[in-house]
């Protein structure tokens, strides 16, 4: 009989785990999972082959919405039968995006920055996310800060204006915030304005 084991959930999705012992005969395996016991998706089926010992088979299913619970059953079938396994379920939390800084000078010269004395950041989400970047000065007081939207995960540019900003040590920091609420943990460099 087909035994789920659980699951890891990630960003990509949730890793469901099962076990079956095919009885020295190849079977099929697959996973029903959704909102209910009534279940509504299937993953594809996979094979294992000719063995007689029990035998761990693992899937990754993806698209469940932020805080929904996922009902699943690992499923095992032969050419004569099919096997369903016991219904578990997990709940799906909200992981906090990643956010890098991906390019920033060491040091800045503000009069070269041009009209508005704007500074180009490279930056790097892991999901779509509201990016707060501040500057703050070297006893650790905000005394920039700008809010963009980043609708796509991956690489960007962003800027930050240093117009009136004293010259001196500073430290870029930046926090990502998904749909959902989660902040991630600041990334902070620092540079020296000139």
């Amino acid at each position: 009989m087909p035994a789920p084991r659980g699951s890891v959930l990630t960003n990509a999705g949730a890793t469901l785990n099962g076990s079956a012992n095919p009885g020295g005969a190849a079977i099929k395996t697959r996973f029903d999972f959704g909102p209910t016991t009534a279940y509504g998706t299937s993953t594809p089926d996979a094979t294992i082959g000719v063995t007689s010992v029990v035998t761990p088979f693992e899937v990754i299913a993806s698209g469940q919405s932020q805080g929904a619970t996922v009902h699943f059953r690992a499923v095992a079938k032969s050419d004569f039968v099919a096997l369903d396994g016991a219904d578990q379920s997990f709940t799906v939390e909200n992981t906090p995006p990643d956010v890098s800084i991906d390019s920033l000078p060491d040091k800045v010269k503000i009069r070269k920055l041009g009209k508005g004395r704007l500074l180009s950041v490279g930056l790097t989400v892991s999901e779509p996310s509201t990016v707060t970047i501040q500057i703050l000065n070297k006893k650790g007081t905000v005394v920039k800060q700008v809010v963009v939207s980043q609708a796509r995960t991956g690489s960007f540019t962003a800027q930050i204006s240093l117009e009136k900003v004293r010259r001196g040590k500073l430290t870029l920091r930046v926090i990502a915030t998904d749909a959902g609420g989660a902040s991630s943990t600041p990334a902070e460099r620092q540079f020296k304005a000139r």
